[in-house]
């Protein structure tokens, strides 16, 4: 378990499921940057049970200090390089967001991630129009590499987004 000030990140356990299964079924919860998916319960189980254990992705929830999840952090090897990784994070209760939880939690786990992996990047894609997704990002060292154009299909449109990374080099572990 990685502890920080307001919060911790411990690895998704099966049952953080049901939980996990509400917040990407709704939109409040999602935000609205993403799109809600509408998957059957026995699939989204099914498909989160073979990943689990799976070493090219990880899924964790994010915790205030007394346990309530708040939302989820996670990455995933980029296909193609053994050096990256690629995060994602989501704030699902409304009312953590906006409070300094993203960034804690962004700024935890890349560290983490730099201390236990040999990689040399992580990077992150966020809509363009996502401004604080962006400044959480920046406020830890991530620079804006491209605009990826026309990138992914949400909320009835073709979408931009940035491209975020940093690299090993660029990056002052916390000790």
């Amino acid at each position: 378990m990685l502890k920080g000030t307001n919060i911790r990140i411990r690895p998704l356990e099966k049952e953080d499921l049901d939980c996990f299964y509400l917040w990407l079924q709704d939109q409040t919860h999602l935000g609205e940057f993403m799109d809600m998916q509408m998957v059957y319960k026995e699939q989204f189980f099914e498909l989160f049970n073979k990943s689990i254990g799976n070493p090219s992705r990880f899924y964790a929830i994010i915790e205030d200090k007394e346990g309530k999840p708040l939302g989820e952090i996670n990455f995933i090897r980029v296909l193609g390089s053994s050096t990256t990784l690629e995060i994602g994070l989501l704030i699902a209760e409304k009312s953590a967001r906006g409070k300094g939880i993203g960034t804690e939690s962004l700024r935890l786990f890349v560290n983490y991630l730099f201390k236990t992996q040999n990689i040399m990047r992580i990077q992150y894609k966020t809509r363009v129009d996502n401004i604080g997704m962006k400044k959480i990002g920046e406020k830890i060292g991530f620079q804006q590499e491209a605009i990826l154009k026309k990138y992914e299909f949400v909320q009835g449109d073709y979408r931009d987004f940035y491209l975020m990374a940093i690299t090993r080099d660029n990056w002052k572990l916390d000790e």
